[in-house]
């Protein structure tokens, strides 16, 4: 009876509309209530759940990615893969998805990729010709190259959810190839719909102007091989690493390429802050949804049934795959990490572990990017053209092929409105 309340209140929650980090906690403070349990269990757990020292390392990388964002590294990024991909069929698109993977590749984040490169590519896809429906998608999808390619954030998370017993240096040298070849598949996807619908092709600017950007791009880049090679090689923990990290960012953006000012600092701290919180919480309150499903040993059950039906890796491998898909179709992401990892465990511990993350991370468009509004999440990229943020758009795009001065014509949206309005 106990599992029945957790799980209907959760399930009723989520279809009223209550954000899911909320809907588990309130599932939860009923469920103790109904066991008998004191209410300030509740908490405790939520608490017990976010003081991991691990766990530092995401506020570090976030602040990171933002600094990156209003300091002008993701432009450059965007910049360097237009020269490099944008002469192809449908360049533009290309261009999105192989800035998504190197943006990625420093952020660690999906919501931090739409903002910053949403907000750079969509309105110039749109004035280039591509259908409103292609350039969001292709932005969308795109993005959770942040999850897969290290530093993840849903790898740290899940690293800790299992207790440490997962590396989460094998988990980020886990991801590198799966990312490339993810955005590498993504990337003939959208050539191919770019043929069919005869979408243009950027002119190429010549290898010089190629090695130029590269150049311009490359103090960027050495901000991913700072973070992931020092994990990687033992020099730093994974929490020294992104507070290296964002310390580089910091120096990099203000006294190298003299991008940041003050008020583009203060939104970064803002928005990390925002994005932080809302993680921590969301961790928080999943930490005593879990509690209660290990109490109900909701994971020995669901892993006696999926080894009853098969004991094959891949059968089971599948089915993990079929039940991620339909919790992230729902809202469910970011706390998937922190309620699934036993179940893989109880299968094999041998194999799991990189696979999960991978595998939820298909739904994660659909979960953060179109429903983050919902959540209250900062996607300035997609939906806020407004004051400071309207012309320093328009003074990026000015430095993308086809731009006018007309160029955010019609893509003005007031502040908070979904992924979908801009679709219209």
């Amino acid at each position: 009876m106990g599992l029945t309340i957790l799980l209907g209140i959760f399930g009723v929650s989520v279809v009223i509309g209550i954000p899911v980090a909320f809907a588990m906690g309130i599932a939860a403070l009923t469920a103790f209530w109904y066991e008998g349990f004191p209410l300030l269990i509740t908490f405790q757990r939520s608490v017990s759940g976010i003081s991991v020292f691990s766990l530092l390392a995401i506020p570090f990388f976030v602040f990171a990615g933002e600094l990156m964002l209003h300091g002008g590294i993701a432009m450059r990024l965007v910049k360097f893969a237009s020269a490099l991909v944008g002469h192809v069929r449908g360049g533009l698109a290309s261009v999105n998805i192989f800035s998504s993977m190197l943006f990625g590749g420093i952020s660690g984040s999906a919501v931090a990729d739409i903002s910053a490169l949403g907000s750079i590519l969509i309105p110039v896809m749109k004035e280039r010709g591509y259908h409103s429906d292609y350039a969001v998608n292709v932005t969308v999808t795109s993005s959770i190259a942040g999850i897969v390619i290290p530093p993840s954030h849903n790898m740290i998370i899940f690293a800790v959810a299992a207790g440490g017993g997962i590396s989460i240096s094998k988990l980020f040298l886990a991801g590198v190839v799966p990312g490339m070849l993810m955005c590498l598949c993504l990337a003939v996807a959208a050539y191919v719909i770019a043929i069919k619908r005869n979408y243009p092709a950027e002119p190429f600017p010549g290898w010089r102007a190629v090695g130029v950007a590269s150049l311009h791009a490359l103090p960027g880049l050495v901000t991913a091989v700072i973070i992931v090679g020092g994990v990687l090689s033992g020099i730093f923990t994974v929490t020294e690493s992104g507070a290296f990290g964002a310390i580089y960012a910091l120096l990099l953006t203000y006294f190298v390429y003299r991008s940041l000012d003050w008020n583009g600092f203060k939104t970064a701290v803002v928005s990390a802050v925002r994005t932080t919180a809302m993680v921590m919480v969301l961790i928080g309150f999943a930490s005593s949804f879990a509690y209660l499903l290990a109490l109900y040993q909701v994971p020995e059950k669901l892993s006696s049934f999926m080894l009853g039906i098969s004991e094959e890796k891949i059968a089971v491998l599948l089915m993990i795959n079929i039940m991620l898909l339909v919790l992230d179709d729902h809202g469910y992401g970011r706390a998937d990490p922190d309620l699934h990892p036993d179940l893989p465990a109880h299968c094999a511990r041998s194999w799991h572990g990189p696979h999960p993350v991978r595998d939820h991370a298909a739904g994660q468009p659909r979960a953060w990017s179109v429903h983050a509004p919902r959540w209250h999440l900062p996607v300035r990229g997609l939906c806020r053209w407004q004051g400071q943020d309207r012309g320093n758009a328009q003074d990026h795009m000015a430095l993308l092929p086809g731009h006018s001065d007309g160029a955010l014509a019609g893509h003005i949206c007031p502040r908070g409105v979904a992924v979908p309005a801009l679709i219209a």
